[in-house]
């Protein structure tokens, strides 16, 4: 899991995974706590959803971004 992990932050410049910890396994999705020199983020495997969901999901969340709205 590890590897997969550092593969994806390459993308990102979020540099490599200091550690990770499950926080959930569900029907859906499996959700990690990522922590990297640049902070702490979320790693999400959505095993259930459909690409056109994820990505809507992610352009919301970078529209709340943008007003400062907590989000996970």
């Amino acid at each position: 899991m590890l590897e997969e992990i550092n593969k994806v932050l390459q993308n990102y410049n979020l540099g490599k995974t200091e550690k990770f910890e499950k926080l959930s396994d569900g029907f859906a999705n499996i959700n990690y706590k990522i922590t990297t020199a640049k902070g702490d983020f979320l790693y999400r495997i959505c095993k259930q959803q459909p690409i056109k969901f994820i990505n809507y999901e992610l352009n919301l969340l970078s529209e709340l971004e943008k007003i400062e709205f907590p989000i996970a």
